[in-house]
């Protein structure tokens, strides 16, 4: 039988990921070696790594330490906390509860240590782990204070560093970080200033700073059900480990529905490192399994929402604060991209249809685009990539594959790359974007984006 299609459905997803970026089934947990139970997933996702990386050194920092390994793993929904537990004991492990976050956990085995992040949602439960230089759990209650207390007279006493493009127009909150790489701060031409920092990215114009924090993990059924607001968790459980809240309060704009609140919250707070009253605004952005957090701080109501109008945003238009991302933005140094770069991504369309004359309609198959690419920059000037890509009905897939080879030369904000498609010498707008533990690489040209990981 025919069918008229009269319409179709649509339904696009796009997933940024490279070759190594994948949610594979796993037997064993690297960090602990626990045998884990039937139906394991062990993510390797760069951003989701990083997310994880971003909660378990929030905790690691009230001791001092640093975790040096991630590993992120989905359970099956059975197997809870208390199973986790259990298993951890079995296999030699001692677990002290943190005592800052009740999810968390310090292990210690044969003088090694491990944070572990337990939450159990409605579809899985999910475990990072991060393994530690050997702080122990009982530091949490006195050498993590000590250190804190330490962490921060030294901050106090520090003078504001001198960073390899220019001094920064105001001192910051935390020392500069030095990561190897050429810049670490950038003035723009609309007054504002950009510093990379151990938590976020700290950008400043005048009076006003605002705190671009590094990716966070976020859970959707943690606030699906729970009487949990996703809003309000963020600032009380983040916000008030750097700020000492004394108001909070919302900007909905009449809304009454949760669904179109704004996730956004404000209120006075003192900045624990620097003593000063502020007053703060945050806005709460999500991504598949990641948060994002910014916080503008001024010092006074009016003056955050002088320079920010939109701050809180709503359902039609983005918000000030959000906006404030593309100041996560750093030159390319002359020797900072010799390497291997990787990018890749995957765009699926499942297609639907509905017929004529009541009759049911249904499936009608899915389309997919997929790229990926690898850059090798030498030291010597030479480059050399390789671009891979497939499109069509899957099941009757078009693939290519394209190679070039040549010179490059590098500028603060652009990388000059010789034949490249039919041997023309092509430019690429070119910067770095930081995130927590690493850099992304950013190149444009011609409508082409690449958004490279270092692999090497």
């Amino acid at each position: 039988m025919k069918y008229f299609i009269t319409s179709l459905v649509c339904i696009l997803i796009t997933q940024l990921s490279t070759a190594q970026k994948k949610v594979m089934p796993a037997t064993q947990s690297i960090v602990t070696a626990i045998t884990l139970p039937a139906g394991a997933k062990k993510d390797s996702r760069l951003l989701t790594e990083v997310a994880a990386k971003a909660l378990l050194q929030s905790e690691a920092k009230n001791t001092g330490a640093t975790v040096n390994n991630i590993e992120v793993l989905y359970l099956p929904v059975t197997f809870t906390a208390d199973s986790l537990n259990q298993l951890f004991n079995t296999s030699g492990w001692t677990a002290t509860p943190s005592a800052t976050d009740k999810k968390c956990q310090w292990l210690q085995k044969d003088g090694h240590a491990v944070i572990a992040y337990i939450s159990s949602g409605k579809n899985q439960t999910e475990l990072y782990l991060g393994e530690t230089n050997g702080a122990s759990a009982q530091q949490q209650t006195t050498t993590g204070v000590d250190m804190q207390q330490q962490n921060q007279t030294t901050a106090q006493q520090t003078t504001t560093q001198q960073t390899d493009v220019q001094q920064p127009t105001q001192s910051n909150d935390q020392p500069v970080v030095k990561d190897g790489y050429a810049f670490n701060t950038t003035n723009f031409d609309d007054g504002w200033s950009s510093v990379i920092q151990d938590d976020w990215i700290l950008v400043s114009k005048g009076d006003i700073k605002v705190y671009l924090w590094y990716a966070l993990p976020y859970n959707a059924s943690d606030f699906s059900g729970t009487g949990i607001v996703d809003r309000d968790y963020y600032w009380d459980n983040y916000v008030s480990k750097y700020f000492n809240i004394e108001t909070k309060q919302y900007k909905d704009n009449g809304e009454v529905m949760s669904s179109q609140k704004p996730r956004y919250i404000e209120g006075w707070a003192t900045d624990k490192q620097s003593g000063e009253k502020r007053f703060i605004g945050m806005r709460l952005d999500i991504s598949p399994n990641t948060a994002y957090i910014t916080i503008a701080s001024a010092k006074d109501e009016a003056s955050l929402w002088q320079q920010f109008p939109k701050a809180n945003g709503d359902a039609w238009s983005p918000s000030d604060l959000s906006n404030m991302g593309s100041y996560n933005k750093f030159a390319i140094g002359e020797n900072d991209i010799s390497g291997t770069w990787q990018d890749g991504n995957t765009a699926t369309m499942q297609w639907y249809y509905t017929a004529a004359s009541g009759n049911p309609g249904g499936y009608a198959g899915m389309t997919v685009a997929a790229r990926s690419a690898t850059f090798n920059f030498n030291t010597g000037g030479n480059y050399t990539s390789i671009h891979n890509g497939a499109t069509g009905v899957v099941g009757a897939m078009n693939t290519f594959q394209q190679n070039y080879k040549g010179r490059y030369t590098v500028s603060n904000w652009s990388i000059t790359a010789t034949n490249r498609w039919e041997g023309k010498t092509e430019n690429f707008n070119s910067w770095f974007k930081v995130i927590r533990g690493g850099r992304i690489l950013c190149m444009d040209a011609g409508g082409m984006q690449y958004r490279l990981v270092k692999s090497k």
